[in-house]
């Protein structure tokens, strides 16, 4: 008797028990398909340097031109006489908020291509761009949003390589540049 009461007592335990593993299996189950955690918001992280062929350089000033027509130029000023900085050109309606990558060219009509250069001493370094008539990076990628009429800028460039021939856009050497920005810049509309 006491030998079927221990059975009855075994089958009630391992009743209870797989009930527990089962309840748990879809709770983890669950939470591990949330659609929360398929969405990776990129982290931009508030700075003012950024890396051009593995060198660090202070941001000491930026700048917004509004171009119209949604077009903007942003510029991120490395010295203060302004005669070293990054360029990017861009489209609000074209590129804000979406993830560009610069390996690709675009056939656009009605607006400007992305485009992202590094001048210094009044002569470009190298420059990149979508459009069709100039050459991509070689690798990487840039998040941008730009307000033309607050003068916000949210910024991730990160890896963009390159190398071009010695030409009017670059110096022939290979380059880099990566960074992330979020602040304002001083508007300038041109006309």
């Amino acid at each position: 008797m006491n030998r079927m009461k221990d059975l009855r007592m075994m089958k009630r335990v391992s009743q209870v028990a797989f009930a527990v593993v089962a309840a748990l299996t879809l709770v983890l189950g669950f939470t591990a398909c949330s659609n929360d955690d398929d969405r990776v918001e990129p982290v931009v992280v508030a700075t003012n340097k950024l890396m051009v062929d593995n060198v660090e350089k202070t941001i000491v000033r930026a700048e917004v031109l509004d171009m119209k027509d949604d077009d903007y130029a942003v510029r991120f000023y490395l010295s203060k006489d302004q005669s070293e900085y990054v360029q990017i050109l861009g489209n609000t309606k074209q590129y804000n908020g979406k993830t560009i990558d610069l390996t690709k060219t675009e056939e656009l009509q009605e607006t400007i291509a992305w485009q992202v250069g590094y001048m210094k001493s009044a002569s470009w370094v190298f420059v990149g761009s979508g459009d069709e008539a100039h050459q991509p990076f070689t690798s990487g990628t840039m998040q941008i949003s730009v307000n033309v009429a607050t003068g916000d800028v949210v910024l991730n460039l990160v890896d963009a390589r390159l190398h071009l021939e010695k030409g009017q856009n670059s110096d022939g050497q290979p380059h880099s540049i990566s960074f992330s920005w979020k602040g304002k810049g001083v508007i300038t509309h041109l006309d």
